[in-house]
């Protein structure tokens, strides 16, 4: 009896303990999501719409006869319509060639394609800045030819479009490619038998299949376009502003935050709705393949010869393209400061000092580890954090709390991150009780707790996938053995779960590092990142070896990621394999 009496007192101790943490975590989650994520976002439409305590649209007044504001908007707009028609036509044909078609090379096309996955935004700015800027090697060239030539003719609309349409095919090489190798080929061989040509077979049997597909890429690149910072700031020149790059220079004149605070508004109001499409998409989108067994599918032949020819002609002139600003970064990195500046490439300047002075002093090495230090406490903050949210989401699917926890880690995707930014300025510029007396002006923590709360939603998609992949036999199995809730998710559940873990860890490093649209608003100036370091080092003025420091830096910064994107996919390759 006694015994008995003891077990029962201990499993109601153990209940009680159970319940304390419980709610404790629930406390301290709900503080941070009122602090971090719904109080900025609060302060950004109290100053825009209710600055006095009432409704007050003056600000919005100021944004209409706001000349300079108008114009962002309207060049926003224009950037991403275009961007839509633009990226989406060349990322649907370069799927098609490495995929679809019989093309010779094609995996070689494929890997140079994906290079845009190692440069991200700023280093293929900078890389192309390095071709064609006034001081790229192609204007030169072109410059030595034509003496007259305008030597600033890669600035404005035009060039901006060209680089991000390039840069944003990445996630046609993601998610559009696994959607052609999807297709079932019973369909197009029965097409075929039935007298349809190749072209007929993908106009009117494949495309369709990827339609659903192709209508999120579209809705997602002009979500791209309309937000679009970095190519604009380093190659829109004066002339062509977008709305994010002057919501950064109205935040920084502080009777002008609220014109700042409008334009975040607006975007974040365009944010919403394009999400609501993307979501009635994804619930509309149901097909089912028409065949009984699916077929792998095999790569169609071009039988016309000549236009077998320009496809090829068109692949590799495009491949030429996207190799220019990767060569061009490698080169500039072993090139002497003063030759690199004077377009200069010979052997005689080439030179390793490049990277000893970065490796060799402090005041250069301080932006990579910053940015590895800052990148790495976000990513495994978010995922582990998410990694306990999604226990308690898998344990209470009908429980009210949990499902406003949900919903309240999906925030950050329904507003664009320079409003988050800002609301940090405005919520937080001075000690506030939701920081424990603390205030974000001149803090290094603001910038990391920044980069983690932009990847708690994407963490949180594929952690409850993962949780709710589990079969729930093994749970069961375990507490039938006797062991706790606690043991159970240590030894049973954990390992199954980490590779999902460690490969969501890297995704999220990987699209950190280079972050510049957070780190421009929340950096300190003593400690800047390689987003910023990469962005102040791209104007050749700022001192002789600019351009090589940066050359350097984005090298590092692909290497970096390639290594991380070798952790994701190569491993996961080699575990196929050998399966």
């Amino acid at each position: 009896r006694r015994q008995r009496q003891m077990c029962i007192r201990d499993r109601s101790r153990t209940n009680i303990l159970q319940k304390t943490i419980k709610w404790l975590f629930y406390i301290i989650l709900a503080w941070f999501i009122l602090a971090v994520i719904i109080n900025p976002i609060l302060s950004v439409i109290q100053t825009s719409l209710w600055p006095q305590g009432a409704l007050n649209l003056r600000a919005v007044e100021k944004v209409f006869k706001s000349q300079r504001a108008m114009q962002s908007i309207r060049n926003s707009f224009l950037l991403a319509v275009c961007l839509t028609f633009s990226c989406n036509i060349l990322g649907l044909f370069m799927v098609l060639v490495t995929d679809y078609f019989e093309i010779k090379g094609a995996n070689l096309l494929r890997l140079i394609y994906m290079t845009t996955l190692l440069m991200g935004g700023m280093v293929m700015n900078f890389g192309y800045l390095l071709v064609y800027g006034k001081n790229g090697f192609i204007t030169q060239l072109l410059a030595f030819i034509f003496p007259k030539m305008n030597i600033y003719w890669f600035e404005g609309f035009g060039p901006v479009l060209f680089i991000m349409t390039l840069g944003c095919t990445h996630i046609h090489m993601l998610f559009l490619r696994n959607a052609i190798r999807s297709i079932d080929f019973h369909l197009l061989e029965a097409a075929r038998l039935l007298g349809s040509n190749p072209m007929q077979v993908l106009r009117k049997v494949a495309l369709p299949t990827i339609l659903p597909v192709m209508l999120t890429l579209i809705i997602m690149t002009f979500q791209t376009g309309l937000g679009a910072f970095s190519a604009p700031v380093m190659v829109g020149g004066k002339n062509f502003q977008t709305i994010s790059p002057l919501i950064l220079t109205f935040a920084n004149r502080p009777r002008s935050r609220d014109i700042a605070a409008v334009l975040s508004v607006f975007l974040g109001l365009c944010q919403i709705l394009l999400l609501f499409f993307i979501t009635r998409n994804e619930r509309n989108s149901n097909f089912l393949s028409v065949s009984k067994t699916q077929a792998k599918l095999h790569k169609q032949k071009i039988n016309l010869s000549w236009l077998n020819a320009l496809i090829h002609t068109l692949a590799y002139a495009l491949a030429a393209l996207f190799l220019l600003p990767f060569a061009a970064i490698i080169v500039a990195s072993f090139t002497q400061g003063a030759a690199l500046r004077q377009s200069t490439l010979s052997l005689n300047h080439l030179t390793l000092a490049n990277y000893y002075k970065i490796f060799s002093r402090l005041d250069h090495l301080q932006p990579i580890i910053t940015s590895i230090s800052y990148s790495a406490i976000a990513a495994v903050g978010a995922v582990l954090l998410i990694t306990l949210v999604g226990r308690i989401l898998q344990k209470s699917k009908h429980d009210w709390k949990a499902n406003i926890l949900e919903y309240s880690f999906y925030i950050p995707w329904l507003v664009p991150s320079l409003m988050l930014a800002l609301g940090y300025l405005m919520a937080y510029d001075q000690p506030s009780r939701l920081l424990l007396g603390n205030s974000v002006i001149g803090s290094w923590w603001i910038l990391p707790l920044a980069y983690l709360v932009i990847s708690l939603p994407n963490s949180l998609r594929y952690i409850k996938a993962a949780y709710f992949g589990l079969s729930p036999q093994l749970e069961e199995a375990s507490q039938i053995l006797g062991a706790s809730r606690i043991r159970t998710f240590m030894k049973v559940l954990l390992p199954i779960l980490l590779p999902t873990i460690l490969a969501l860890i890297a995704i999220q490093f990987n699209q950190l590092i280079d972050d510049y649209d957070l780190s421009v608003f929340l950096y300190q100036p003593s400690n800047p990142t390689l987003g910023i370091e990469i962005r102040q080092n791209a104007n050749p003025d700022t001192n002789i070896d600019a351009q090589a420091i940066n050359a350097v830096y984005s090298v590092v910064l692909m290497g970096i990621k390639g290594a991380a994107l070798y952790f994701i996919y190569g491993s996961s390759d080699r575990k196929n394999k050998i399966n």
